[in-house]
């Protein structure tokens, strides 16, 4: 066996972005012609904008990724809410008045913007100390 054949098998083993779907992406694409480059310039620069296609790609993962984080904090805001909610006015109508009013204010604590929360403690955001 030469060394060529080697190469070829061990090639052909590589995952690459082309075997992961049927139509061609960008990605393969690019792969393609770097495959095929003519010179070592041309070459590098299709490496280079292949590396700028898979920057861009994770910057989508990225985004998607924080896009799902805030609704998971907005699905737990809700769910704390109603449960403070919920037990605040057990706890005030069964008798006990300070300890439901306590709940009841972490509930409006949990809805209220950011903005109703700072000016309501007293700081500024306006202001700078000198």
């Amino acid at each position: 066996m030469s060394e060529e054949e080697g190469l070829e098998k061990t090639s052909a083993q590589l995952p690459s972005a082309s075997n992961a779907s049927a139509e061609p992406t960008a990605l393969s694409q690019v792969e393609q012609r770097i495959a095929k480059a003519n010179s070592p310039q041309e070459a590098l620069f299709w490496t280079q904008i292949r590396g700028e296609i898979i920057k861009q790609n994770e910057v989508i993962k990225e985004g998607k990724q924080g896009r799902f984080i805030q609704n998971i904090q907005i699905w737990r805001r809700i769910g704390v809410s109603v449960a403070a909610l919920t037990i605040g006015l057990v706890l005030f109508i069964n008798g006990s008045t300070e300890a439901g009013l306590l709940v009841l204010g972490a509930f409006l604590y949990e809805l209220a913007p950011d903005l109703v929360k700072e000016t309501f403690s007293g700081r500024d955001k306006g202001k700078e100390d000198d």
